[in-house]
């Protein structure tokens, strides 16, 4: 890499506010009026199974995860930070008072220009044709004039039979002028046709943020070190090439192809260098 390239990268990390808007987007905080059998996430309301995890590993009563995408043994880590939150049906018998589905909301106020983030990965214990689903969406007030929007919807079908994603994936919405304002932000895993096996819906590092044009790699509405590390990780990689988005090493689904012309390369340490240290100052 030619030092050329690399003179900005030698400007100090200061860690600069975020404001996230999000109240405890990360997970990393616990109710202190959780049940005593897990951790609830502080600043989100509750139905059912939703508990801060700094692990998840699988252990359905019935079913199973012999198609599961990840190592079941090992297990899903945090995208960031310690900890995740963790939404889960029933697998139970007899059941409890509703194990069809969990869910949490937050109320948030959003501005035109301002995006909504985060990562989500969904599993299941299920099989086709019960497709048990995880919804990420948008629910205004009704009589607000706005219209519901849905951010993720997966199920069992897209994942296959006892399937589940091949890790976190990134989900995000810009608001425009039309569609700013204040909403709901819901998310469920719920089953279909029947509550015997179980499936799981994962959300970590959730932001609201006027984010950078370009670099913000680890989608935490900033462009520092991090988002560095992993672009230099791909460094004249091909994002293009099947082979290397095999590779485990491979970061290109972070989007470190800024220019989606394939190669990781000096054009995409460019885009990142004009947004250093940019963030959410708004």
């Amino acid at each position: 890499m030619s030092c050329k390239y690399l003179q900005f990268i030698l400007v100090l990390c200061i860690t600069v506010p975020v404001c996230a808007q999000i109240d405890n987007g990360d997970f990393e905080l616990i109710d202190p009026n959780s049940p005593p059998d897990f951790n609830a996430p502080l600043g989100w309301e509750r139905e059912s199974y939703a508990a801060i995890v700094d692990n998840f590993v699988p252990e359905p009563e019935r079913g199973n995860t012999s198609e599961w995408k990840i190592d079941v043994q090992k297990g899903l880590d945090p995208f960031e930070g310690e900890s995740f939150v963790v939404l889960s049906t029933g697998d139970i018998d007899p059941p409890l008072p509703d194990p069809q589905y969990a869910q949490i909301k937050q109320q948030i106020e959003a501005s035109p220009g301002q995006r909504l983030a985060g990562v989500y990965f969904f599993g299941t214990c299920d099989y086709t044709p019960y497709e048990d689903f995880a919804t990420i969406k948008l629910v205004p007030a009704p009589t607000s004039g706005l219209r519901d929007s849905i951010l993720i919807n997966i199920n069992v079908g897209d994942v296959g039979s006892y399937g589940s994603m091949d890790g976190w994936d990134f989900f995000e919405y810009t608001f425009s002028e039309a569609d700013a304002g204040i909403y709901d932000l819901v998310l469920i895993v719920s089953d279909l046709g029947d509550w015997i096996f179980k499936s799981y819906l994962a959300i970590d590092n959730i932001t609201l943020c006027y984010a950078p044009g370009y670099g913000d790699l680890n989608y935490d509405c900033r462009v520092n070190m991090l988002d560095f590390t992993l672009l230099a990780n791909d460094w004249l990689q091909d994002c293009s090439d099947p082979n290397y988005l095999e590779d485990p090493n491979s970061n290109c689904w972070y989007g470190t192809d800024i220019d989606n012309n394939g190669p990781v390369d000096a054009n995409d340490l460019y885009l990142m260098s004009q947004f250093w240290l940019d963030s959410d100052s708004q």
